[in-house]
């Protein structure tokens, strides 16, 4: 993920909150920069961290996974004990959400009596 950063240098830097910063501006109401800038963050991390996953509509559905990431992020703010920086924790928080999101969606239209039926197509062990 670095390294995407790395890459695109005119890619204008996030402003720097400390780790109590981000959580006192974050607390409920939310600080409407700080959330936009750690909105920004998350969505370029999301998309290093997903290109070889979704090949299609990516910025579309980024999007989407930023916004669920930053709602539990939001919920969860109490919950962040300072163990990593703030922004390493949301982008953890952010990246579970969406792979867990993508597994879900792969699964979706696979019916349990198709894996069942062919389940009894093999032989016995």
């Amino acid at each position: 993920m670095l390294s995407w950063f790395k890459k695109n240098k005119h890619v204008q830097s996030p402003k720097h909150y400390s780790d109590a910063e981000w959580v006192t501006l974050l607390r409920r109401p939310p600080d409407e920069e700080a959330l936009s800038v750690l909105r920004d963050i998350l969505k370029r991390g999301l998309m290093s961290a997903l290109a070889s996953r979704i090949k299609r509509d990516r910025d579309h559905i980024v999007e989407d996974f930023t916004q669920d990431a930053l709602i539990k992020i939001l919920d969860k703010i109490e919950t962040y004990r300072g163990e990593a920086r703030f922004t390493t924790w949301a982008m953890k928080i952010a990246v579970y959400e969406a792979l867990a999101e993508l597994r879900r969606k792969r699964w979706q239209d696979i019916s349990l009596d198709d894996l069942k039926d062919q389940n009894d197509s093999f032989p016995p062990a």
